[in-house]
């Protein structure tokens, strides 16, 4: 799948956002370097908002939707969205290198939309459980009665919800606006994608070249004058034929020049 930059906004400040391991995850942030360029500022990505404050703390929000059969978005009385919190944690960050390292504390049950309650990593494996109980009649029968199989799988799908995950992050040329991608997680042998040309199932008019450097391209041509390419790297995990890609360049544009192009009055933002 191609993945589009991603965007956003507001203030400044610094603190430091290194911590301990005071909540079970397992693991503690790298220390901070340098000044703290994201501090007061919030992250926006679809509809998703990150807000990250100066003491090294951030909170993840979805757009509240209605729970019916539209699922329309909530909106104030201005018309604007309202959100909802579904995650807290800390982050540490690295100037030189315009990193931010995330350290998740709380977040909602994966997959439950209604659910509105954080829960730490033990909280979370418990509530996992009592879940997937009544979903699937209980997980003795999921692995054949298989214990061992089951604590792995559960142990590692809750290490991997409170797994750190990364960013780059820049700035808008105006400075006004904070822009980020994540980072790519490390390669899974084997490679199964370096030198070759791969077509999209059903999509016979994209193509996707990888090379063995991690880099790739991407062509869609939706008619005769319209074409989009994409440049950026990749990686992959081969064991469970996943790839991921973070997009450096859109038709020539970077990431900052992509959105300096945008013109806020023609895109009905």
């Amino acid at each position: 799948m191609a993945l589009v930059f991603m965007l956003m906004l507001t203030a400044c400040s610094s603190d430091d956002g290194d911590d301990d391991d005071d909540d079970n995850t397992g693991w503690t942030l790298p220390s901070s370097a340098g000044t703290n360029e994201v501090g007061g500022k919030v992250w926006f990505i679809d509809y998703i908002k990150i807000d990250y404050t100066a003491r090294g703390t951030y909170t993840k929000y979805v757009t509240k939707r209605n729970l019916d059969q539209w699922g329309d978005d909530v909106l104030d009385g201005n018309g604007h969205y309202t959100y909802s919190p579904v995650e807290t944690g800390s982050y540490s960050w690295n100037e030189t290198e315009k990193m931010i390292t995330h350290k998740k504390k709380t977040t909602v049950l994966r997959g439950d939309i209604t659910s509105t309650v954080l829960l730490n990593k033990k909280g979370y494996k418990k509530a996992l459980i009592e879940s997937f109980d009544k979903q699937w009649n209980g997980w003795h029968n999921w692995f054949n009665g298989d214990k061992t199989a089951e604590d792995a799988f559960i142990n590692s799908f809750v290490d991997g919800e409170f797994s750190a995950w990364m960013a780059d992050y820049c700035f808008s040329s105006d400075d006004a606006s904070l822009l980020m991608q994540k980072a790519l997680p490390d390669n899974v042998p084997p490679d199964q994608l370096s030198n070759y040309l791969y077509m999209p199932a059903n999509y016979m008019d994209s193509k996707y070249a990888f090379e063995s450097d991690g880099t790739y391209t991407f062509w869609k041509i939706y008619s005769q004058r319209d074409m989009v390419s994409e440049t950026g790297t990749f990686a992959y995990d081969g064991e469970n034929n996943d790839v991921f890609l973070k997009p450096l360049t859109i038709n020539g544009k970077t990431l900052k020049e992509y959105y300096d192009s945008i013109d806020m009055d023609q895109s009905g933002a």
